[in-house]
């Protein structure tokens, strides 16, 4: 178990106070939940588990790596994409590099789907994005714990 965090959120709260730890705690739940598009967690009637950002305007972020993982199994990057709206681009998650990122733009929507190893059934499943940023070094990772439902355009 990786305790860095509450580490990390101990050692923000001593230094400049718990008030400002539980803002900066209300403000990542704002952002966490402005982010993800409420109901957006699809199963497709080929197998494939999508997911859609509502970028907030906030900043452009340029991300050099992005992973997706279900409920705790991270899923391969050439069977994962992603869709630029903008663009309507299928992307592989595999083609990203420091050379060609994946640009996340505020306000545009952006959709990454991944093909499960093995069958997904319905119910609640939880999906974990994992960006790696070409400026900041840490990745960053959105977790989104929610009910799988059928696309649809799915029968």
């Amino acid at each position: 178990m990786d305790l860095s965090v509450l580490r990390q959120g101990v050692s923000l709260g001593s230094e400049f106070g718990w008030e400002a730890l539980a803002e900066f705690t209300r403000i990542g739940e704002f952002l966490e939940h402005s982010i993800y598009r409420e109901g957006s967690l699809r199963l497709d009637r080929e197998g494939k588990i999508s997911l859609v950002l509502d970028n907030p305007p906030l900043r452009v972020g340029a991300f050099l790596g992005a992973y997706l993982s279900l409920d705790g199994v991270e899923l391969p990057p050439e069977d994962s994409w992603c869709v630029d709206e903008r663009f309507g681009r299928l992307r592989p998650l595999s083609s990203l590099s420091r050379a060609d990122p994946l640009i996340l733009r505020p306000g545009e929507s952006t959709t990454f789907s991944a093909k499960p190893p093995g069958p997904c059934g319905s119910g609640v499943h939880t999906v974990r994005l994992t960006l790696h940023s070409v400026a900041i070094p840490p990745p960053v990772w959105l977790e989104v714990t929610a009910p799988l439902l059928r696309s649809p355009d799915d029968p």
